[in-house]
């Protein structure tokens, strides 16, 4: 083997290998960005990404998606689409991994009944894991039929492929056998890079106050404060803020509220709010249950199966008539395992999120809403922390997305044996952000929607101190929310503990503290 052969071996074999297995009709090549390259026959179209070190067969005619190529690849043949990943283990069996981060819910026998769908296959060996699911009473023209297959390697690394389509397809068996016998494995070569163009399309039916409080956001001059307490709605708005107000000797600019699915506009808060000169951030949440009982029935799903709902309807009929601008954070932390409307308790699929979105932006156009802001708001670190999670799986489009909310809290060290958590600072904590969100959405103004510092494993008072040192580091962001409440460890023995207790007035020293950077 020559000194060139040796240099180059893993793209000479690769070379060999499309053209030598393409013996027969007319081969055509395209070389691609991102160092991914499709070979064309008349029967097949094959795809060869080095960077994620796969070579796979789909039918003719099938075309790529790579825009996202460093999380995950679409592609989109006549009557399916597929999303394919290569994935990383974070425990030592991959087979566990998925089991445990991918299918709990899927493979949780309350979850079909509930949601009306069901498994017709579930087959592994040392190689594949292969799950295939059928959806009933399904839009005419959304997929109803998803195959899942998992590719092991015998490391930590393996690769996932989703596939779907119309379960009443004939053609569908045969593709799905076509990608799974073709599939390769090889080491990566090359790194792939994001090819995304994301901007806010903003609304020309917006009202000139609302344009005018999304103006605010514009300036780099000016930072706004936000504060969410407990029950907020009810009785926050009226006792525990004005308290924390004077405590601090500044009032603050944002208040965050909560509503769920079954709740009607809060427009008795949203008055009083705006009457003091706040202003309101409200999420609203695709939930009944608080995101508890995930492995019940999913009202994201409901609400794709009846194409409309009564509640979100009078929700935005309330919002249009109260008339005055506010902020609306529509299903936070998408990509997370936490919530109800999140892809891992929704058959594995973001797509789903990004309809949903869609549509509930639609009946608030459809109502008459001109007086929203829509923040998307992902989570900082995905969860699980594979590709087809990605953040970048859940955003639904530039006309449906008006700024960019962040979310990273110090969640203190509660969970240290049992989630590897660290106290970490908050210019740690948002440096991450920023360098995992670099270049994609800088033309958006940011929001840290929700943060806040436990006092659990480090000095909370140093770290509120640390953190208004370091914003003027994070010039991209105008606006920050802090989180003064709680999250309660309920396992045996510990019954009912505060894990992370997020209080800004946990002790007068954290209140000072915060008061101190206000004032200064």
């Amino acid at each position: 083997m020559n000194n060139f052969i040796k240099k180059h071996y893993k793209k000479v074999l690769i070379y060999f290998v499309m053209l030598t297995m393409l013996s027969s009709g007319n081969i055509q090549l395209q070389l691609l960005a991102n160092n991914n390259h499709i070979v064309e026959t008349e029967n097949i179209t094959r795809l060869v990404s080095n960077p994620h070190g796969i070579s796979v067969d789909f039918p003719a005619d099938t075309t790529f998606d790579f825009r996202a190529s460093p999380r995950f690849i679409r592609a989109y043949g006549d009557g399916f689409i597929a999303v394919i990943s290569r994935e990383w283990s974070v425990m030592l069996c991959p087979m566990e991994y998925i089991d445990n981060h991918f299918y709990r819910f899927l493979l949780d026998e309350r979850f079909h009944p509930a949601n009306g769908t069901r498994i017709t296959e579930h087959f592994r060996d040392n190689r594949i894991c292969r799950i295939r699911l059928v959806i009933y009473d399904w839009p005419e023209d959304l997929y109803d039929g998803y195959t899942y297959l998992t590719f092991f390697t015998g490391t930590r690394f393996f690769y996932r492929i989703m596939i779907k389509y119309h379960q009443n397809d004939y053609r569908i068996p045969y593709t799905i056998q076509q990608i799974e016998n073709s599939f390769r494995h090889f080491t990566p070569v090359g790194r792939p890079v994001y090819d995304l163009d994301f901007y806010p399309i903003l609304p020309d039916y917006w009202t000139p106050e609302t344009q005018e409080l999304f103006n605010q956001f514009l300036d780099p001059d000016t930072f706004l404060w936000g504060i969410f307490v407990r029950r907020v709605v009810t009785e926050g708005i009226f006792y525990e803020i004005p308290q924390l107000e004077e405590a601090i000797g500044k009032p603050f600019d944002i208040v965050l509220g909560y509503a769920h699915l079954p709740e009607s506009f809060p427009i008795e808060f949203m008055e009083y709010a705006r009457q003091g000169g706040r202003v309101i951030q409200l999420t609203y949440q695709l939930t009944n249950t608080n995101n508890l009982h995930l492995y019940g029935k999913s009202p994201l799903l409901e609400f794709i199966r009846n194409g409309d709902c009564p509640q979100i309807r009078a929700f935005a009929r309330d919002a249009a008539e109260w008339g005055h601008p506010f902020l609306f954070r529509l299903n936070n932390e998408m990509n997370s395992d936490w919530v109800s409307y999140g892809a891992p308790a929704n058959l594995l699929d973001p797509d789903l999120f990004i309809l949903t979105w869609r549509m509930i932006y639609n009946i608030f156009r459809e109502e008459g809403v001109n007086n929203a802001i829509w923040i998307w708001n992902p989570q900082d670190k995905d969860a699980p922390p594979n590709g087809w999670n990605s953040y970048i799986a859940y955003y639904p489009g530039n006309q449906y997305v008006h700024m960019f909310g962040i979310t990273g809290y110090n969640t203190g060290t509660h969970y240290a044996d049992i989630f590897g958590e660290t106290w970490r600072e908050f210019q740690e904590i948002y440096d991450f952000i920023v360098n995992t969100y670099d270049g994609m959405f800088d033309a958006f103004p940011w929001i840290i929607t929700e943060f806040g510092s436990s006092s659990i494993g480090g000095c909370k008072v140093t770290w509120i101190d640390n953190m208004f040192k370091a914003l003027p580091n994070f010039p991209q962001i105008r606006a920050a929310v802090w989180f003064s409440y709680a999250d309660w460890d309920f396992r045996y023995p510990y019954g009912e503990v505060v894990a992370r207790p997020y209080w800004l007035d946990e002790t007068p020293e954290t209140l000072e503290a915060f008061r101190r950077g206000r004032m200064g």
